[in-house]
């Protein structure tokens, strides 16, 4: 903790930013089966192939299907042409079918082969399996540019959501672990709420822009700035204090 402060870790949540850097209409769609996580890799490389954003929803997990109404997923399939063009190359590229995923139960994680990826990074999908079959449990459309603040708080909400955070909580001691992910949930809720609810950055200035939300008693500011054209999150204020970025 900065300071000694044993308050809210925002630096924390900017560790999972950079660590991590989408239904009525659907009703009456069928679920897919995919028996095997790389079947449901192959079924959403189907639906970028045939431009269908309605297969794609269909094959998250109902729990991100609850963060992510159909309307806000099919407005960033629109919205996202080069990147769904890209997400489908990586797809059928850097996801070989011959790389095992790891399987934990009920859960598994896909990871690209980093030899083969242009960039030489190496991403992760996570699925869930319910009955028989798997599902995305990683928001597979994710923003590759953002464009607009709210974009990019976006992405720090839905990486909120994911697993990951949880390995990042787990490098505390026990007592860390428990306080971390009170407060995580905390800012989790609130953060989705604000953006659920329409909220709007301020634009400070025409590369700056702050994003101010409550969640419980906390109070949090996020500074964003416009950085080589697209948003970025500059820092995150909260009542304990200022965290800059690493």
């Amino acid at each position: 903790m900065l300071g000694g402060r044993r308050g809210f870790d925002a630096a924390l949540l900017v560790a999972v930013v950079a660590a991590l850097l989408a239904a009525g209409a659907l009703a009456a769609c069928h679920r897919p089966h995919a028996p095997t996580p790389h079947a449901a890799v192959a079924l959403y490389a189907d639906a970028l192939r045939t431009n269908d954003p309605q297969a794609a929803y269909a094959l998250l997990t109902t729990a991100l299907q609850k963060r992510t109404p159909y309307a806000e997923f099919a407005k960033r399939w629109s919205e996202q042409s080069a990147e769904r063009t890209a997400q489908l190359q990586a797809l059928t590229t850097d996801l070989k079918p011959a790389l095992a995923p790891m399987v934990l139960t009920r859960s598994a994680i896909i990871t690209t082969d980093a030899v083969a990826s242009p960039t030489g990074a190496v991403q992760r999908a996570e699925f869930v399996k319910h009955g028989n079959y798997w599902y995305a449990g990683t928001p597979l459309l994710a923003a590759t540019f953002y464009a607009t603040p709210e974009s990019v708080l976006a992405a720090l909400a839905d990486a909120l959501e994911t697993s990951a955070v949880q390995t990042l909580v787990g490098v505390w001691t026990s007592d860390r672990q428990v306080e971390l992910t009170q407060q995580l949930g905390i800012a989790r809720t609130g953060l989705a709420a604000a953006l659920a609810s329409g909220t709007k950055a301020n634009l400070v200035s025409e590369d700056r822009a702050q994003f101010s939300f409550f969640a419980g008693d906390l109070w949090f500011l996020i500074a964003l700035e416009r950085e080589n054209g697209q948003w970025q999150i500059e820092n995150i204020y909260s009542d304990n204090g200022v965290y800059p970025l690493p």
